[in-house]
């Protein structure tokens, strides 16, 4: 399985955790200074192979329920806004979950929103990163992948409680339906497994309290809690408490490393390894939208494509070449045979000899016109990406660069998606469609033919995943630009 490196950053540092031998091993670190920023930069330009996932440790991190008008367009985006205005700063990092639609009179949209509140910390290393040039999949925070956690375990997440060691701190989670509604940290301190355990029973019981004096579950509901920790605690909690309490499920931390194949280089005992674990192979559903981060991603792929077109034209090239070497040697020989006989005692040309000076001729012309002919694909896919950074709605999946050896044109194509609102006329569709194919045709004076329409819509791709635009919808597309000679 593909693993991704992960980024732990905090406050304070950023540790780097790279796949190793079937683990993520801490492979360097960094404090949050000026010089710290400058070697992480020389780190990652050592080191711009790697795919990243920016997972954040910070204490700042809260979920707020909202409701507001069912409304579509411009009206429901700007509400929305001014919902995140008013329950964050500025600087913020956040997204926005739609939890349904509740049926009252009139009907109302339930939100969910999400926030860093203090993500402004973060934002060296986000330049940093930019500057790098990376693969940086997104930010994510370790109680995000709480619910992917317990899914991959096999655990039902429709209502339940999550509770996780990590290292002298205590996680806790409300869940339901999937989505954290509440997050929690507590200090642990230090102890021996009973005190810990008991110290952890309290939490849970300040936790179930809160919730029914806010109304999310009623006193007598069952609750199911998750509690990942080390064997010692787990075996002191007294699992045969009140039923109207909890039911307590322990998932110790190294059986549960096990069971999903994850584990990193931390301390015993700390659950933060298995968070990090699963984030190197999967994917939350949801991550804060950070368009410096989109634009690293944006880069890598058109480097990547770059550097496999290269590769590949230059094999054909070199085949090509090695061929055309080896027929013309023949070629030669046999022609240099042919007029070193006795010209008295030479007979006239055959069909066949006169057939094979021609065919030399041939090869020999198209031999130079291939080595005049061979198109390197960076420049033009270099200006692909500086198109593509004037439209932040875009979203590449594919580029295709082709070249055939021994004709002059080239053809680069693109299939993506764009994120634009539900309410967009098709007379703006159009327009936009019109801006995008200018843009291209301005930048690499191409010939740019439209294979599928942007009015078309990905409805599985309903923009449930981008987090922050719950309006929009994946508009797909498909260009073929083709490239002449200048004659």
């Amino acid at each position: 399985m593909n693993k991704a490196a992960i980024l732990l950053a905090n406050h304070q540092s950023l540790t780097v955790f790279m796949p190793s031998h079937g683990q993520l091993a801490q492979h360097a670190c960094f404090q949050n200074t000026p010089d710290g920023h400058r070697d992480f930069l020389v780190y990652l330009a050592a080191n711009h192979k790697n795919h990243y996932r920016l997972a954040v440790d910070t204490v700042d991190e809260s979920c707020i329920r909202a409701s507001i008008p069912r409304l579509r367009g411009t009206d429901r985006r700007a509400l929305v806004q001014h919902r995140i205005q008013h329950a964050f700063p500025p600087s913020a990092l956040t997204f926005t979950t739609t939890l349904g639609i509740n049926k009252a009179q009139p009907p109302q949209e339930e939100l969910l929103i999400s926030g860093l509140s203090q993500a402004d910390k973060l934002g060296p290393w986000l330049d940093t990163i930019k500057l790098s040039k990376i693969c940086c999949n997104g930010i994510f925070t370790l109680s995000q992948i709480g619910p992917l956690l317990l899914k991959s375990l096999g655990h039902d997440t429709a209502c339940c409680l999550l509770l996780a060691q990590c290292g002298d701190v205590l996680r806790q989670s409300f869940l339901l339906d999937g989505q954290n509604l509440l997050i929690r940290q507590s200090p642990l301190l230090k102890g021996n497994a009973a005190q810990m355990a008991e110290q952890i029973r309290q939490e849970h019981t300040k936790l179930r309290h809160y919730l029914i004096g806010q109304r999310e579950i009623s006193r007598d509901a069952v609750v199911p809690s998750y509690l990942i920790a080390q064997r010692e605690v787990t075996a002191n909690i007294d699992a045969t408490a009140s039923p109207q309490e909890a039911t307590w499920q322990m998932l110790e931390t190294g059986e549960t490393a096990r069971r999903l194949e994850v584990s990193a280089q931390m301390e015993e005992g700390d659950a933060t390894a298995i968070f990090l674990g699963v984030l190197s192979q999967k994917l939350p559903g949801h991550k804060f939208k950070e368009t410096r981060l989109h634009q690293t991603i944006l880069q890598h792929r058109i480097r990547r494509t770059s550097l496999a077109a290269s590769i590949s034209i230059a094999i054909i090239a070199t085949g090509l070449q090695v061929y055309l070497q080896h027929e013309i040697s023949h070629l030669e020989t046999l022609t240099s045979v042919l007029s070193s006989q006795d010209p008295v005692r030479q007979k006239p040309l055959t069909e066949a000899n006169a057939a094979a000076l021609e065919k030399w001729r041939n090869l020999n012309q198209q031999h130079t016109a291939i080595s005049g002919q061979i198109i390197d694909p960076v420049a033009r896919l270099r200006q692909v990406s500086q198109v593509l950074t004037h439209y932040p709605e875009v979203e590449v999946d594919e580029i295709n660069w082709q070249n055939d050896a021994g004709k002059p044109s080239e053809n680069t194509q693109l299939r993506g998606r764009i994120l634009l609102p539900e309410s967009t006329s098709a007379r703006m569709l159009i327009a936009y469609q019109d801006r995008l194919i200018a843009s291209f045709r301005q930048a690499g004076a191409a010939t740019v033919d439209l294979q599928k329409s942007l009015i078309s819509t990905d409805s599985s791709a309903s923009l449930a995943q981008e987090n922050s635009v719950g309006d929009k919808q994946a508009r797909l597309f498909a260009l073929l630009m083709r490239h002449q000679p200048a004659p």
